[in-house]
């Protein structure tokens, strides 16, 4: 061989590991004018247990944290378990943040046409809340914790009441110190269910606001829309939710009003509509009462109605039973807490 030859060979070798050596910037994430809020909440990363593999592989992507949301913890050194630990939840427990940031016409608040309990004229009793957002919007973990479940449930794997409920899910595992409890634990899942994709894999943990899946209508659904569950218990259960609008943090500047509606007898009365209007704008939200005992009320507050994002005031509240005015009242909703009225019908 020639020592031109030579030296081609070499400026060629040279030339390739000078182009395989550029790559494309990633593009940056966008960024919010104003954080999302620190819950303060101390979440605790534990060994996952073994969890069925999904029957769907998925892309894994590293998360990019636009926001440091670790609490500093207290000094719990002998943590406390208990039975029942839900008993110790006292007052609001807000511990979770909203699954969308608020940013380029991204909506983070629920839909209050089919709230949590209620069956919008028709459908089964609604076990969670839906948040519509263009099909494959990010959506982003509400706290800290461990995937549990990350696939489909067209099989073998249900989480709803049928197969192919939710089409592609993510079940997420919390583990925390209950705030106020003297160092009690508990453990309660977060489901994101009808994705387009997801970004985890069980057992893979994940950080508030992670990125872990995109908005779909995989599965029973009416168009693009995150459908956001918590489960205290066995997280396959369906019947283990509770209304996430209790565990939501509220905007600034807003609060969250439920109640129960009740006969003399202290039965829950399902069905119910429920009418609260601002003294401050005149506006009118309403709502109606769970279906039944098909849902569960919040550990704290045995709730059969609630009312999320209402801007901080008094409001008028009127219960209508059978055709009429059975109730009605006047309450303080403060920023970033639950009122809680008991509406006593005959």
């Amino acid at each position: 061989m020639s020592r031109l030859s030579l030296w081609v060979i070499v400026i060629l070798a040279i030339a390739g590991i000078v182009a395989c050596g550029v790559a494309e910037a990633e593009p940056a994430a966008p960024q919010t004018d104003a954080p999302p809020p620190l819950v303060r909440a101390i979440f605790v990363q534990t060994t996952p247990s073994a969890t069925p593999q999904p029957t769907t592989d998925a892309p894994t992507t590293e998360a990019t944290p636009t926001l440091d949301i670790t609490a500093t913890p207290t000094i719990t050194p002998n943590p406390t378990w208990i039975a029942d630990p839900i008993k110790a939840i006292r007052g609001d427990h807000f511990w979770l943040a909203r699954p969308f940031l608020a940013i380029n016409g991204i909506r983070d608040y629920a839909e209050r046409a089919y709230p949590y309990g209620t069956t919008a004229l028709g459908l089964q009793p609604h076990h969670g809340m839906d948040i519509p957002n263009p099909y494959g919007t990010t959506v982003r973990a509400v706290a800290n914790g461990t995937v549990f479940y990350a696939g489909d449930d067209l099989n073998d794997i249900v989480f709803g009441p049928q197969t192919n409920f939710y089409g592609n899910v993510v079940v997420i595992e919390h583990h925390m110190e209950i705030p106020n409890s003297g160092g009690i634990m508990l453990d309660f899942y977060t489901l994101y269910g009808h994705l387009s994709a997801f970004y985890v894999r069980a057992g893979d943990p994940v950080e508030q606001f992670q990125e872990i899946g995109a908005v779909g209508q995989e599965g029973v659904a009416i168009g693009p829309h995150l459908h956001l569950e918590v489960r205290i218990g066995d997280p396959y259960d369906y019947n283990a939710t509770y209304n996430p609008s209790l565990w939501v943090q509220p905007w600034s500047g807003y609060g969250v009003l439920a109640g129960r509606v009740l006969l003399k007898d202290s039965t829950y009365v399902p069905d119910v509509e429920v009418e609260v209007i601002s003294q401050d704008t005149q506006r009118t939200y309403s709502t109606v009462t769970y279906h039944y005992d098909q849902v569960n009320g919040d550990p704290w507050f045995h709730e059969n109605f609630v009312i999320e994002d209402l801007p901080a005031g008094r409001y008028d509240v009127r219960v209508k039973y059978l055709g009429r005015i059975a109730y009605q009242t006047t309450v303080d909703v403060l920023s970033e807490r639950t009122a809680l009225i008991n509406a006593i019908i005959e």
